[in-house]
């Protein structure tokens, strides 16, 4: 089964901080994953994600895929400190 994963600008502190908790007088429940918390490990199961390591991670993938495939131009060097840059600058907001 494939995994289900939803990018949200701001991750919530805590599973009782999310808008997808939920609890009776018994248990608490995760709403998106439609499973009693105790039975979850946040850090491993919760399918929200930051939307911002998701970008950082494409950019970095991307930029990783054009320097690859210009290997060996004549200004390689100069490509690769654009490149690094580009990078650098999106990390940075």
């Amino acid at each position: 089964m494939k995994e289900t994963k939803v990018y949200v600008d701001e991750l919530p502190k805590s599973c009782g901080c999310c808008e997808f908790y939920s609890q009776d007088k018994y248990c608490a429940y995760c709403l998106m994953l439609n499973e009693k918390l105790r039975y979850i490990d946040k850090d491993k199961d919760c399918p929200l994600k930051s939307l911002h390591e998701h970008d950082k991670e494409l950019v970095e993938k991307v930029l990783n895929r054009v320097k690859k495939e210009l290997d060996g131009d004549y200004n390689q060097y100069r490509i690769n400190h654009i490149l690094d840059q580009i990078q650098k600058e999106f990390e940075d907001e």
